[in-house]
């Protein structure tokens, strides 16, 4: 331990024996003191007693009481509820499916349908894969231009005369 150390040892000590500080509840932090001990003899308040009642109840909440858990098994369904519950799911997925597959024609329509892009000339309607295309050959032949133009020796400027 440094001389820094020491220092707040003996700082403690001192201020711990000294006069009007018979415990360490003046250096706990607010927060350890209980409601109880705040009050002394007088009693509780019965608003902070409801606060009290309800945040113990939160309390309880978060951790489960396993002795309020059952200790047998639930008794099974029959053999009717099962194939009820069978039935409403697998008539669920059969909806769900045809969801699936109406969703995936739309989609298909809508990649064949042709559309027009803004800047088009003519109004005549191209597939998405030719847009598709036609849009990545631009982007190529922009890269190729700013490839160029990187690699190209900057010009140098003209030196400045002076008429002084």
């Amino acid at each position: 331990m440094g001389a820094k150390h020491y220092a707040t040892v003996g700082l403690a000590a001192l201020i711990a024996a000294s006069p009007g500080c018979s415990s360490l509840k003046r250096l706990a932090p607010p927060g350890i003191l209980k409601y109880e001990e705040l009050a002394g003899d007088q009693p509780v308040n019965p608003e902070i007693k409801q606060r009290i009642a309800e945040r113990r109840r939160e309390i309880d909440r978060r951790f489960p009481d396993l002795s309020a858990q059952p200790s047998r098994r639930p008794a099974e369904a029959s053999m009717a509820e099962r194939d009820a519950l069978a039935a409403g799911l697998i008539d669920a997925r059969d909806e769900l499916q045809a969801a699936v597959e109406a969703d995936r024609a739309a989609s298909d329509a809508e990649r064949q349908a042709g559309f027009t892009l803004p800047g088009d000339k003519g109004d005549k309607a191209r597939s998405l894969e030719d847009v598709a295309a036609d849009l990545a050959a631009e982007v190529e032949k922009d890269g190729t231009v700013a490839r160029n133009e990187r690699s190209a020796p900057m010009p140098q400027p003209a030196p400045q005369q002076n008429d002084q």
